[in-house]
């Protein structure tokens, strides 16, 4: 996420920094904590996988719709995006050299939204 790969700290987990009040600004970059502090709630990621294998992707705290799902060599459209009736998960699948795009409403305050990507 954000170009950085999650590199776990055993030693010194993200739970450890916030309970000592650590700013979250001040967190490590490979950690991939994210403030989100938006006045409507939603946000709106993408994920790229820049190699062949799928990659489950899970979300902790929330669920989230699809909005869209492609290839590579394209770029999020929001105009294709599925607004109607996309799928609403916690779980899903980034395909290989693909990219999805998903949307969630940050309704659930403190550090238990985290993202998890199992290899």
């Amino acid at each position: 996420m954000n170009n950085s790969s999650f590199i776990p700290q055993f030693n010194d987990p993200t739970i450890n920094k916030i309970i000592r009040h650590i700013p979250p600004k001040e967190l490590p970059k490979e950690q991939n904590s994210l403030i989100f502090d938006n006045k409507n709630g939603i946000v709106e990621i993408a994920l790229w996988n820049n190699n062949t294998d799928e990659h489950p992707f899970h979300m902790h705290g929330h669920v989230f719709g699809v909005m869209f799902v492609g290839e590579k060599n394209e770029y999020p459209d929001e105009k294709k995006y599925n607004k109607k009736n996309p799928v609403i998960s916690d779980n899903v699948t980034v395909p290989g050299f693909g990219y999805l795009v998903i949307r969630f409403i940050a309704d659930n305050p403190g550090i238990c939204l985290g993202f998890s990507l199992s290899y």
